[in-house]
């Protein structure tokens, strides 16, 4: 591996033959790469040949690193796919961290490219490897939901067989975190010359940045070099287009065939500075790349059933493993019998497949093409049984056979059984899921349960029965909604599932959110607006030790305001880790919102107007990300930060004619503030600005424009230091940066 990062001191001292963490015996370096020494070792509970890859000195020794590459890793354990590295174990002692994994005999693609005579490749030469790489993706993306980070060549291996697997997913990039976090470097996760300008700004991850990774990857195995490489990085990835590779090739004097239009107007718009410019998902990437606008098809050669597709929705029914996993006939292959409706034989589409491996049912997602026949075998690569050797794993193939059809009438159904068995004994079927659903609401009304005539908790416990009975099928919409089945929020949110979402119907609302389990609230969108409305004294929406949830598509307002200085925020996110996104904030007696005690929410675009104390307020150590907001109109700042946490994050806002500052910032901890376009503030009080910065803050600055503001448009304090980047304007002047 390619010694690409240098994060610090890695832990030494190994040596061939030592026994590590009670279980593993090290056999030779491998090499070293963004997470420190990787070693071949010999696994004695697994029996086979693992890659161990040790942590930097200054991760292993931070507790709140450990934790998070547990979590990673752990996330990182459900990516069960043919073309991605397995992960198998964290591993720790009193001085030492790990992170065992699948060990792949082969090189990686950053090697490969120097082996070529030209040193790039053709299109031609990594047609199938793109295709496993987009299919692996698309996997981690939608099934999964895990981005990768830290896409590139050194990350991507091929195998003896020369199979494509994705490496390290999430994870370098969370130990590059964890080294800038304990070592106060400066920086983002991954690798610079692969990363969007969103990932270089620390903005969270997102799917989109393994798009723009994916293209800096693609363009430098066509030409040999990414798409900055050299001098000021950071300033070309965010201000700078790149080359057509053709002309990349001519500016470094390679010669070779001509690149595909698609294939230069594809990674083309891979590379676009803003997210809706690139492709949004895999799926659409992989129809540009073969220059259709219809369904995803192979980039060359014919299709195998065994290779997953992309283009299909994720999450479709469930293939029940009728007979379990048995050898039959010659074939050496582990062989899966599943039954399958015949509507979904002739639609195709992506369905999950429960195995028994190692005394555990274990769920792999699959890819059906459609009008598939009873009796076709899908092969599943490299997602049996390890073999033998320690290298790698056998071929699993799926045997369709014909579904299994009941003639008893619906009211005289059995009770729904535990799922995976029958009533004739043990081989289980599975029913298409319009009969399964139809039983399952015909047992109910039989219990005396009917949806239309129930409210309440009545009307939740009878949704969650249902629920339980179907789980596997999703047959129920896991959402509770008000007024129609509860006739308060705070009853809904209580009734609610982890997970589950409140759906708040049109029409205003007065009682007061109080929110502090993982539960979602939405309103109804673009049919009709959700207002919650409450008196100034009161908050409408406080959310409180929440983490991962979303609240979208509401209005919050003041319906009154007092004159005491004791004015409540609208929304008040109180140690919370949510996604607030494209609600309205309007008419707040005091601040629109306020972030404070860490948690690290993202408020984005939002509408926030006419609040009296100003839109946002980031105090007592708040943290989190404002972004694509409009904050508009309101009497005081637009936005203030005044004892903040780190790391906090305001850039590509439209932060307009507020009564004060644009943003005002006051303090000591370092803050990114970037992208954001101010105006016309300070309406109220003279000679604010845009942008001001108070005694002792240290913001840094890239290409705000500010312009028409009373006052100047980017101003400082003269015992501020702020940290001024490339682009900012102040009044139509470009300010000098000074790093």
């Amino acid at each position: 591996m390619a010694d690409d990062l240098d994060f610090g001191a890695t832990l030494r001292g190994h040596s061939p033959g030592q026994k590590v963490f009670g279980r593993y015996t090290l056999r030779k370096i491998l090499g070293r790469g963004g997470m420190g020494i990787v070693w071949l070792a010999y696994d004695e509970d697994l029996e086979r040949d693992i890659a161990l890859k040790f942590l930097p000195e200054v991760v292993a020794a931070d507790a709140q690193s450990i934790r998070d590459l547990k979590r990673e890793t752990r996330r990182n354990l459900e990516l069960t796919y043919p073309n991605i590295v397995r992960i198998y174990d964290f591993v720790k002692d009193a001085t030492t961290a790990a992170i065992s994994m699948e060990y792949v005999e082969g090189k990686t693609l950053a090697e490969l490219k120097l082996a070529q005579s030209a040193e790039h490749f053709e299109t031609a030469d990594i047609d199938k490897w793109i295709q496993q790489l987009t299919d692996a993706l698309a996997y981690a993306h939608g099934s999964a939901q895990v981005v990768h980070r830290d896409l590139k060549p050194a990350n991507l291996m091929v195998d003896r067989r020369g199979e494509l697997k994705v490496a390290d997913f999430g994870i370098a990039a969370s130990v590059s975190d964890s080294v800038s976090r304990v070592s106060v470097q400066a920086g983002s996760s991954g690798t610079p010359v692969y990363m969007s300008p969103q990932q270089m700004m620390g903005e969270p991850p997102a799917v989109a940045d393994d798009v723009y990774a994916f293209g800096a990857t693609v363009f430098e195995l066509l030409t040999g070099r990414p798409p900055f490489y050299s001098g000021n990085v950071m300033m070309q990835v965010m201000n700078k287009v790149p080359p057509s590779m053709a002309d990349r090739r001519k500016e470094l004097g390679y010669s070779g065939k001509v690149i595909p239009d698609q294939w230069e107007k594809t990674i083309a718009a891979c590379l676009a500075k803003e997210p809706g410019g690139r492709p949004q998902d895999m799926m659409a990437l992989t129809r540009a790349l073969a220059g259709s606008s219809g369904p995803a098809s192979r980039l060359g050669g014919g299709t195998n059933f065994g290779e997953n597709l992309a283009g299909f929705n994720v999450g479709g029914d469930i293939f029940e493993n009728i007979f379990g996993q048995v050898k039959m006939g010659e074939d050496t292959n582990a062989q899966v019998r599943i039954r399958m409706a015949a509507e979904d034989m002739k639609n195709g589409g992506r369905f999950e497949v429960p195995i028994q491996r190692g005394g555990e049912t274990v769920k792999l997602e699959v890819t059906v093409p459609a009008n598939v026949k009873v009796g076709t075998k899908i092969r599943l690569a490299g997602m049996g049984e390890p073999k033998a050797d320690g290298q790698g794993a056998e071929d699993l193939y799926l045997v369709l056979e014909e579904p299994e059809v009941t003639t008893e009438a619906p009211q005289e159904a059995p009770p729904p059984l535990p799922w995976g068995k029958s009533k004739s004994g043990g081989k289980g079927i599975l029913v298409s899921r319009f009969v399964i659903g139809f039983l399952i609401l015909i047992g109910l009304a039989v219990a005396g349960v009917a949806f239309t005539d129930y409210r309440g908790t009545q009307q939740a416990q009878a949704r969650k029965a249902a629920i339980d009975a179907a789980e596997a099928l999703k047959l129920i919409d896991d959402y509770l909604e008000v007024p129609r089945e509860f006739a308060s929020v705070a009853k809904a949110i209580r009734s609610a599932e982890e997970g589950m979402t409140v759906r708040l119907a049109t029409g205003v609302y007065s009682e007061k959110i109080y929110l502090s389990r993982g539960v979602n609230i939405e309103g109804s969108g673009g049919e009709g607006e959700t207002v919650v409305a409450v008196s100034g004294t009161e908050t409408a929406l406080n959310v409180e030790g929440v983490e991962g949830v979303t609240i979208s598509n509401l209005t919050f307002r003041h319906t009154s305001t007092n004159e005491s200085d004791a004015r409540a925020p609208l929304v008040s996110l109180n140690d919370a880790k949510v996604r607030f996104y494209n609600n309205r904030i309007e008419s707040s007696g005091g601040y629109g919102v306020s972030m404070r005690n860490g948690g690290g929410s993202v408020i984005e675009d939002n509408v926030i107007t006419g609040a009296v104390w100003g839109g946002i307020l980031i105090y007592e150590k708040g943290v989190g990300t404002i972004r694509n907001n409009q904050i508009i109109n309101n009497e005081g700042k637009g936005i203030e930060i005044r004892d903040s946490g780190e790391p906090v994050l305001v850039t590509r806002n439209q932060i307009s004619r507020n009564g004060s500052n644009g943003v005002w910032v006051k303090s000591a901890t370092p803050m990114r503030i970037i992208g954001n376009t101010l105006e016309g503030n300070g309406q109220i009080i003279p000679n604010s600005g845009g942008i001001g910065i108070g005694e002792l803050a240290v913001p840094t600055l890239v290409a705000n424009k500010s312009t028409d503001n009373d006052g100047d448009g980017i101003w400082w304090r003269d015992d501020a230091k702020p940290l001024i980047g490339a682009d900012n304007f102040s009044d139509g002047e470009a300010l000098e940066s000074n790093f």
